[in-house]
């Protein structure tokens, strides 16, 4: 009897359930499928934001390299580079 509750350590295990709740085996696969599937999308989503803004960061770094270079040209006067700048951040 002591084998039959007790198959892996000191972990009441009994046929068909996870720990005597009543839950069916197939359920509990499941319910960790499902939750490692989740982890892995977070972290996907996570990387794709992550790269999105570095990419946005070094356009913007670019845009404003741009303007000063067109500022320092003479290209626009002050005024017009300020309102330049501060919409581009």
């Amino acid at each position: 009897m002591h084998s039959y509750f007790y198959q892996f350590g000191s972990i009441p295990r009994f046929r068909g359930c996870w720990l005597g709740f009543g839950a069916p085996i197939w359920l509990t696969y499941l319910i960790m499928f499902v939750s490692i599937a989740l982890a892995v999308t977070i972290v996907v989503l996570l990387a794709l934001n992550l790269a999105k803004r570095r990419s946005l960061n070094k356009s913007d770094s670019e845009a404003l390299r741009i303007l000063d270079t067109r500022y320092a040209s003479g290209e626009i006067d002050r005024e017009t580079y300020e309102t330049i700048k501060k919409d581009l951040r």
